[in-house]
């Protein structure tokens, strides 16, 4: 089910289903949010049409971006995340997925696809 690669970096690690990077002609954007009393607290779409990466590379590219730019410590990714980003192309972490205390509820990642095709 799952590929033998596994995106990694620094607490954290994502095991991505082998048949999400099957198509070539994505460009990957994701929209990371943080959560307090089911309130926006802070936002950010970033996007990686890089085709010299791998899709895999792309993926976490995006996430380092997402937590850089909102100022975060990385999230430890937990079989949980993968389930629930395989199957609604999205994941809702919280306290758990963290090493150290932290001052929001959650923190959503979502996986926006748009074919580069009909993109204008």
């Amino acid at each position: 089910i799952y590929s033998t690669r596994c995106l990694l970096c620094p607490f954290f690690a994502i095991m991505v289903h082998k048949n999400f990077f099957a198509k070539d002609e994505l460009m990957y954007r994701i929209w990371g949010v943080l959560r307090k009393n089911n309130k926006i607290i802070a936002q950010v779409v970033v996007s990686n049409e890089d085709d010299r990466l791998s899709n895999e590379e792309k993926l976490q590219e995006c996430i380092q971006q997402i937590c850089y730019e909102l100022d975060l410590q990385r999230p430890i990714w937990l079989p949980k995340n993968d389930r629930e980003f395989e199957k609604y192309n999205r994941a809702v972490l919280n306290q758990d997925n963290f090493m150290e205390m932290i001052s929001f509820d959650s923190f959503e990642v979502e996986l926006l696809v748009e074919d580069k095709k009909t993109k204008k």
